[in-house]
């Protein structure tokens, strides 16, 4: 069965590779029988409708949601109470609403159903009640330690409910010294952008760059991986000078199965990873390619200059039939509010979908403890708000400026745009990178996860074969690693 981790992290885009098993909750539940019990009254159904918003929900990211569901009961201890299914295809997020009589304000709970559809939850006068086929457990509001739901929580993710739901609460993410020196920065405007564009092209620049170095000869024929070639990717076209060496010195992490080792590495081969099955690594510089790749589009792309032409890359991939993925926004990026480069007149004050944040929402920024015996990988990046916008070209002056929407758990905190390159997950498990066109909107229904972050690196010509995309040369026109500079 599939599962699915969280892509967690404070910048941007997390990409998680998690193993496809089953999985128990670590307690068992406490089992109720599925009819009232003996002498007591059946409550009454809950009132409920596709259409019913919940109070306190106008203008923010709740109100934007296209498959969201509410439920709503009144209970004497606790006043009215509101559930908002967040998107009921995927039946993971929801939102617990409370208002009171004599009181003008809503109270908010953010809840995570952590196993989706394989359970459900619904609201009743008895309290929360999850079901899991013949299983129904019935949930007071109140965590395991008797807190109240509604109270404030000490920790991102709080189980209650016999560790069967969890309980979302807003924290600060974690920054380095160097992250929060250039948030700093940022937050003056065009000054501080300054002062980062000095620091990147003098002291910064390449700072961390591996190059290629010296590599050593090697007297075998054939490459060491070429057992086991049947499942792993495609090598890379490398240079005849070059396909019989191995890399003498790199920073790989990762170990690879013999009868490899990391010093016997060869440009573009792939390796598959020693403890993780279906995971495979492979290390190249791109002055090591066949020459010929970078003869075909002379007319699309540059030349490599001698720093990027020795640059070391990492290359990791992950089998799908073994794993699937997940996307989760950090605990703070990217933002919901407006970029400063559309130079487009806004709509609104609060942002291109309307609000600023994701409140009542909580970004949490972590993987949920469910998923975390298998995990596998966590990538963390993206673009940031203020980057993930253009301020030229034709997107610019469509959909205000085209800022770069994500979903998370089936929930859409900023809408996609067409003419991005989006990544996505579907609720049948799988997954696709692709540009994503406005017919492309009548499947939203279907998105678990997605996350855009500009146009395409690579298109696909008139015979299907990749090629670069139209605006690689263009750094303006393509929003390339945040330049500003249109270069024609």
């Amino acid at each position: 069965m599939n599962t699915l981790a969280r892509l967690i992290g404070c910048l941007g885009i997390v990409v998680a590779a998690i193993a496809i098993t089953d999985s128990a909750s670590a307690q068992s539940p406490r089992r109720v029988a599925s009819a009232q019990p003996e002498g007591q009254p059946a409550a009454a159904p809950a009132a409920q409708s596709p259409v019913l918003r919940a109070p306190g929900t106008e203008g923010t990211v709740v109100a934007i949601q296209p498959f969201q569901r509410t439920t709503t009961v009144t209970v004497a201890e606790q006043g009215q109470l509101w559930l908002v299914d967040l998107n009921s295809n995927v039946h993971s997020w929801l939102l617990l609403v409370r208002t009171r009589p004599g009181r003008s304000d809503s109270n908010f709970v953010h809840i995570e159903n952590p196993v989706g559809r394989r359970q459900t939850v619904s609201l009743e006068r008895e309290g929360l009640v999850v079901t899991e086929g013949e299983t129904r457990v019935v949930c007071g509001y109140q965590t395991g330690d008797s807190r109240d739901l509604f109270g404030t929580m000490q920790q991102p993710m709080t189980p209650f409910c016999d560790n069967r739901l969890l309980v979302r609460a807003q924290q600060g993410g974690y920054r380095t010294t160097e992250e929060a020196a250039v948030s700093l920065l940022r937050s003056m405007g065009g000054v501080g952008e300054s002062i980062i564009n000095i620091y990147k092209t003098t002291i910064g620049q390449d700072a961390n760059l591996e190059r290629v170095g010296t590599q050593t000869g090697n007297t075998e024929t054939q490459p060491v991986a070429e057992a086991t070639a049947a499942v792993l990717p495609r090598a890379a076209a490398v240079a005849p000078t070059d396909a019989n060496r191995v890399f003498s010195n790199h920073r790989l992490g990762l170990s690879v199965a013999r009868p490899a080792s990391r010093m016997q590495m060869r440009p573009g081969q792939w390796y598959p990873a020693a403890a993780q099955p279906g995971v495979a690594v492979s290390i190249v510089a791109p002055r090591q390619l066949d020459p010929a790749i970078f003869q075909r589009h002379t007319d699309r792309v540059h030349s490599l200059d001698e720093v990027e032409a020795e640059a070391l890359v990492y290359l990791v991939a992950f089998d799908l039939a073994q794993y699937t993925l997940d996307y989760s926004v950090g605990t703070a990026h990217p933002g919901v509010e407006w970029s400063s480069r559309p130079q487009v007149p806004h709509g609104s004050t609060g942002g291109p979908d309307g609000f600023e944040n994701l409140r009542p929402l909580a970004r949490v920024g972590m993987v949920p403890p469910v998923e975390r015996s298998r995990l596998v990988g966590v990538f963390a990046g993206g673009f940031k708000r203020d980057h993930g916008a253009f301020r030229y070209g034709r997107l610019a002056q469509v959909n205000n400026g085209t800022h770069y929407g994500f979903i998370e758990s089936g929930v859409v905190l900023s809408r996609l745009q067409p003419g991005l390159s989006t990544v996505i997950g579907r609720t049948d498990g799988s997954f696709d990178m692709r540009t994503w066109t406005e017919q492309d909107d009548a499947t939203l229904d279907t998105v678990q996860f997605a996350r855009q972050n500009g146009v395409p690196i690579v298109e696909a010509d008139a015979n299907g074969t990749p090629v670069p995309g139209a605006t690689i040369r263009s750094w303006g026109l393509g929003n390339w690693s945040g330049a500003l500079v249109i270069s024609r």
